[in-house]
């Protein structure tokens, strides 16, 4: 396993794995996009910049645990169709 981008990274069996203290951030900062996402009034364009945000940070969260159940549930919040929630 090597370490990567200042210890919160490691590269190990096959796939990326990130420590809690990291995954933790990554899934505050997705959820609070998401959150910013939803805040009306609002303009469309910055809307859609915290959606962009908040699926790219909870997609990380998942790539590193699959079974995270508030990024799956943040996540169904930001995406663009049914068939993606």
């Amino acid at each position: 396993m090597s370490k990567l981008q200042g210890g919160t990274q490691f590269w190990g069996g096959g796939r990326w794995l990130m420590n809690d203290a990291a995954s933790q951030d990554l899934l505050k900062k997705g959820i609070a996009a998401a959150k910013a996402a939803r805040q009306k009034p609002a303009p469309p364009e910055q809307i859609e910049r915290h959606r962009r945000q908040a699926r790219s940070l909870l997609a990380r969260v998942l790539k590193a645990d699959k079974n995270s159940v508030q990024a799956w549930l943040w996540l169904s919040t930001v995406v663009d169709t049914p068939r993606e929630q």
